[in-house]
């Protein structure tokens, strides 16, 4: 599984074992088979419905420049396990909504999204809801929401979970904050100017939550844009 292979989404396509480049979609349903690695900078702002099939993994690296409104969904079947790291680049004034679906039993599903906002006037709303479904039993839930506030904008994060079964492990955590007071303290007593040292955090909370293959290109969306 070490080799990247192009992929283009149609709709109702089947994304079996591989790892994958999106580079081109038109889709609204896709469902994954085996062991899937899926990787996309996403410029599109295409709306997606994933359908994890029955003893599946993946892991989902996605970067969104976000200029209008965008819904994602995961609909997670049995003995399966989700990874999504999600990075969601905000212009503008906009919702993004996440919906994760735990409709089989014994499965995972791990949430990771941070959240910037290009300019000051960009409002981001960011809503991740996950619905652990009645009659399923040894499922985990888990969202890890992060804000970083560079300027005046706004960032908004909803962390919804709809638990009707007590047969699980669902837990949420949410940040929203601008730059952490102590780690500038250390880094300009150290020989960074101001400026430099935010980008360097800025960097750290956007560029090194990627893979490397996005890493030039997130650089010059918010350290070279500031």
């Amino acid at each position: 599984m070490n080799k990247t292979n192009k992929l283009s989404l149609v709709d109702d396509i089947k994304i079996k074992t591989g790892i994958y480049d999106i580079t081109s979609k038109n889709n609204n349903t896709a469902y994954i088979i085996g062991q899937v690695s899926l990787l996309e900078y996403d410029l599109d702002n295409y709306n997606l419905n994933l359908i994890i099939e029955d003893n599946t993994t993946l892991k989902y690296d996605k970067v969104s420049i976000i200029k209008k409104d965008l819904n994602l969904s995961f609909t997670v079947n049995s003995d399966s396990k989700v990874t999504f790291n999600y990075l969601i680049i905000n212009e503008g004034i906009n919702n993004c909504i996440i919906k994760v679906n735990m409709l089989g039993n014994r499965s995972s599903a791990n949430i990771n999204i941070h959240v910037v906002n290009k300019n000051a006037s960009s409002s981001a709303n960011v809503v991740c809801e996950g619905l652990i479904n009645s009659n399923t039993a040894n499922n985990e839930l888990l969202e890890d929401l992060k804000g970083l506030l560079t300027n005046k904008s706004v960032i908004k994060i909803s962390p919804n979970m709809f638990v009707k079964t007590s047969e699980v492990l669902a837990n949420h955590k949410v940040t929203i904050s601008s730059y952490n007071l102590q780690e500038l303290f250390y880094l300009t007593t150290h020989g960074l100017n101001l400026k430099t040292a935010q980008e360097l955090l800025l960097e750290s909370f956007t560029v090194k939550f990627m893979p490397n293959i996005f890493q030039d290109k997130i650089k010059m969306e918010v350290i070279n844009n500031e």
